[in-house]
């Protein structure tokens, strides 16, 4: 028995007629008269090669009120192997027809007549191809009557109908033949169809399916006919249309209660070309081909009825739009303790069952490796994925694009992973690893957080050096003060200039040969003019020196770029760049710093001849003489040029000190506000998260870290100190007060005379730079579901949610492993949702699961189901292998005991019920779904 990948989707035909319709035969002969077997040989031979051509793979063999097409069909050709071989002797095209699914559809008109012209109603019955055409046509059609004369009924058979068109004929001139003519007038009633089928011979082996778009939407559902409308869709099965309205209505996708207790069921719609002619042969209107997900088979075609939404749609591609390079083909496992088997996939929702041990975790673990994944398999069970690794070292994985094996990514969450992530992820961190990757799937959120993370990186850095400056700035009023004070009292100066300018107006007072007044104060002016022109040459000679250092003039020499994830071929070229711009900057530079440097020496080319100018005046010629003639006024006049310049020093040097103090302040501002621009740049990203996916919802909130805070001060400042009680106390309650509040603790700690006790080992520089360097926000996130916030759900219902929020939130389409699911969920209610969400999340990825669960199998509606086999008594595998795998779809059922491999004993089904608790209940409640009763 060969594996397979379950229930695919593929193309039916419910309604193809055969030339046996001579009601409406375009096919060129009429098989009851012409003898020619080479033309039906024609006709088959065309069924079948353009089936292959339209990759139709089930095909409705339809005739009116007879099942001969069918049974010729059937009994002279697909049970003859010698027929088969001589119309198709190309033996790979012969088994690919010999696949073709064929089954009976019978097609009869009520005897409910609708619309204007009064037409009968077409009426479908659809046989599984287990019954015979024998016991169809006489345990049906046979028993079928219609009425020929009033109260004369007669059975549904050839020669009744050949009666009935002959007596049609002599009666009012008919032309054709009796047989047609009699199927012309022929027809029966719903209620003599339902009696018969219902009795044990068809029990389970039918459907009924009317065109509802044709004769029957003339009724109106208010008119006095409704009840005849309600009754036959009623009576159906399927509903047979296109109109993707109609088939919209039947789903009743709003009312589906109602709607079942009006109808008895929800109605799949199934369509067909309705080929009466070459031509028309699996070419229906528009081409709106009826797909449907299932083995080409009766039970197959069952599954529509208990799944009408998710297993058939009436469309011209297939459904599944699956890219091929995101779906797992098959996997083939080459191992000594493995049956040598290829395993197929699936594009749908796998399931893995079997016993305890039988290999389902292992399969699963395989799969997962030779796709990539280095988790583990099982937590901290080294040996078990050693074992695995060994395992998959001579297995191979293919890929359903065809390409060479490789590695590929997919999800996969290994047994109780998702509870322990759900049980991990607490605290002050809380989900970053789980959100973060999510939000960098949306553009807006990750350019968010690489701003975040650039910011982070350059911020603390350009605070520390921002403290630096601040630490330069505070030494260098320090030194200030200390020169302040090492100049002398300021006072003490002033008295001193004050009383040896009395005394030189004294001595001046005695002098013969001295200045006038006016030529006195001009003199004064002079020395003081020449005595600020030495001091600012004295500063631009300073000036001119600092700027010739090398760290100034080589300032771009270690200017260095350093970006983080960026392609080698790429960083090549952004190096170049970064240096000629570097290299052009620098040239720049250096032209600019020497112009500035040629400014200053002309500034002081300029003031020397200043004082060349002053110092050759004719008044400071005259006084410099007369005053150099008297030893004690040249003492006075050095005393006292002396004292002024102690003064002046004292003056610039307390403007130097006041400047440097306002700087301080402002560098210890500047640093202040940029520490709160880490609560600024985070609440920004906070304020722009809100994701959105069905009912879960993900938002950011802005938190400040206490117990990083308290930390800090606890490990730096004194307990017991009354004067820490308010750094001590704190707790964030804005932006605004936080600020405050980290302002005054720096000014305190900055001050001349620290206002807070440390622990001795500390500093006040350790102190204060940690502080303001020091981010104490966090963003945290907020998971709602329904209402609920993650952290208040159970373990179980987290778990659910986590495992959403991983997929939903992903724009990944890769296939999703999961090891168990149902065994991280603690809510009967949580769990149902888990199989709701498998069936939604199933048509966009591929899943492979391992269950112990009947109703994820069964109410999942998986699309293949792999069973897994431990070798033993009672459960032998080929060849005796310890591990070996089936698999099929659900709707695969038979029993064979006499096959030696229990795996090969019972199909899916089978296997479904004995290996998983609860399974029989599954497929009742799956069955019972949308109908009253089977």
């Amino acid at each position: 028995m060969v594996n397979n990948s379950g229930s695919e989707w593929r193309k039916w035909d419910f309604h193809v007629h055969t030339p046996y319709s001579i009601l409406n035969n375009n096919y060129g002969f009429d098989p009851y008269t012409d003898v020619d077997e080479k033309k039906f040989d024609e006709f088959v031979q065309k069924l079948f090669l353009k089936a292959l051509e339209c990759n139709i793979q089930a095909i409705g063999i339809t005739d009116y009120f007879v099942i001969d097409g069918y049974k010729r069909i059937k009994e002279c050709y697909l049970e003859c192997p010698a027929k088969m071989e001589t119309l198709f002797p190309n033996e790979e095209i012969r088994k690919q027809v010999e696949k073709i699914y064929i089954f009976p559809n019978i097609e009869v008109r009520l005897n409910t007549f609708v619309g204007e012209k009064a037409n009968a109603v077409n009426y479908h019955i659809i046989f599984s191809d287990s019954l015979s055409a024998q016991i169809i046509e006489e345990n049906f059609l046979h028993r079928l009557t219609f009425q020929q004369d009033a109260g004369d009924d007669k059975p549904l058979t050839k020669y009744n109908i050949e009666e009935y068109g002959k007596s049609i004929r002599e009666n009012n001139g008919n032309k054709g033949s009796d047989f047609l003519i009699g199927l012309k007038h022929v027809t029966v009633s719903s209620e003599n169809i339902l009696e018969i089928l219902r009795s044990n011979a068809f029990g389970g082996k039918y459907f009924i399916t009317v065109p509802v778009d044709e004769d029957l939407s003339a009724i109106s559902w208010k008119g006095r006919d409704y009840s005849s409308r309600k009754n036959i869709y009623q009576q159906c099965h399927f509903y047979m249309t296109s109109n993707a309205g109609t088939a919209s209505w039947a789903l009743a996708n709003v009312e589906k209660e109602e709607r079942i207790r009006e109808f008895g069921s929800i109605k799949p719609c199934i369509w067909g070309s309705d080929a009466h002619e070459y031509k028309r042969m699996f070419k229906p209107a528009d081409n709106k081909y009826c797909w449907i997900k299932a083995e080409p088979t009766f039970d197959g075609l069952r599954q529509i009825l208990y799944e009408p939404e998710a297993r058939v749609c009436i469309q011209k591609e297939v459904p599944d739009s699956k890219k091929d390079y995101l779906v797992i083909d098959s996997v083939e496992i080459v191992h000594d303790d493995f049956f040598k088997q290829v395993i197929p996939l699936n594009s749908g929702l796998n399931t893995i069952i079997g016993g305890r041990s039988s290999g389902k975790s292992i399969l699963l673990g395989c799969i997962a490796r030779l796709c990539g994944s280095e988790k583990m398999i099982k937590e901290q069970n080294q040996e078990y994925d050693s074992y695995i690794d060994d395992i998959v070292s001579k297995s191979a994985l293919y890929w359903k694009d065809g390409l060479e094996p490789q590695k590929r990514k997919i999800d996969f969450f290994p047994q109780g992973y998702i509870i322990d992530f759900a049980s991990k992820n607490k605290g002050e961190n809380q989900r970053k690893e789980l959100i973060e990757p999510l939000l960098r799937e949306e553009q807006q959120y990750c350019d968010g957080l690489d701003v975040l993370q650039d910011f982070y990186s350059t911020h603390t850095g350009i605070l520390h050096t921002q403290y630096s400056r601040f630490c330069v700035l505070r030494q260098e009023c320090r030194e200030l003060k200390e020169k302040l004070d090492g100049y002398g009292s300021k006072a003490g100066i002033e008295s001193e200039i004050h009383k040896i300018e009395n005394q030189i107006k004294a001595l001046r007072e005695t002098m013969t040969d001295k200045l006038d007044e006016a030529q006195e104060k001009l003199f004064e002016a002079q020395k003081l003019e020449i005595a600020t022109l030495e001091y600012q040459i004295e500063k631009a000679n300073e000036d001119i020196r600092r700027l010739q250092f090398p760290s100034v003039r080589d300032v771009f020499s270690d200017v260095a770029l350093d970006i983080d994830g960026v392609s080698e071929s790429v960083m090549v070229l952004v190096d170049d760049a970064f240096k000629a711009v570097v290299d052009t900057s620098s040239k720049e530079w250096i032209l600019r710093l020497d112009g500035i440097i040629g400014e200053l020496k002309d500034k002081v080319t300029v003031a020397r001849n200043s004082i060349n100018s002053i110092k050759s005046d004719s008044n400071f010629v005259k006084a410099e003489r007369l005053f150099e003639k008297n030893k004690e006024y040249q003492d006075l006049s050095k005393s006292l040029s002396e004292e002024q310049g102690k003064m002046k020093l004292i003056i610039d040097t307390e403007q130097i000190l006041t400047d440097k103090i306002i700087q301080t302040g402002q560098c210890l501002q500047e640093l202040v506000d940029k520490h709160v621009e880490f609560y600024q740049k985070d609440k920004e990203f906070c304020d722009m998260v809100n994701m959105q996916h069905g009912d879960i919802s993900i938002t950011a909130r802005l938190t400040f870290k206490s117990e990083i805070y308290q930390g800090l001060v606890e490990s730096y400042f004194h307990g017991r100190a009354k004067n820490n009680y308010g750094i001590f106390d704190y707790h964030f309650t804005d932006l605004q007060t936080y600020k405050k509040h980290i302002k005054t603790v720096m000014n305190n700690l900055l001050c001349e005379k620290c206002q807070y006790t440390l622990k001795r080992s500390t500093t006040i520089d350790k102190v204060a730079e940690e502080l303001i360097t020091q981010n104490f926000f966090s963003i945290e996130y907020d998971i709602q579901y329904q209402g609920d916030n993650l952290n208040s759900m159970s373990e179980g219902k987290k778990s659910f949610v986590i495992l959403r929020l991983l997929l939903d939130f992903s724009k990944n389409n890769y296939p999703i492993l999961i090891d168990q699911p149902e065994d991280d969920l603690d809510n009967r209610a949580i769990y149902h949702e888990l199989v709701q969400y498998l069936r939604d999340k199933k048509g966009v990825r591929q899943i492979i699961l391992v269950t112990h669960n009947p109703n994820i199998v069964v109410g999942a509606d998986a699309e293949e189901v792999i069973v897994a086999n431990q070798n033993g008594i009672h459960n032998e595998n080929p060849e005796s292998k310890k591990f070996c795998y089936r698999t099929g779809a659900l709707e695969e059922s038979f029993n064979n005991e006499k096959q030696e491999c229990i795996l090969y004993q019972y199909g899916i089904r089978e296997h479904v019920c004995e290996i998983l608790e609860g399974g029989k209940d599954a497929f009742r409640i799956r069955e019972q779904k949308y109908n009253l009763s089977e």
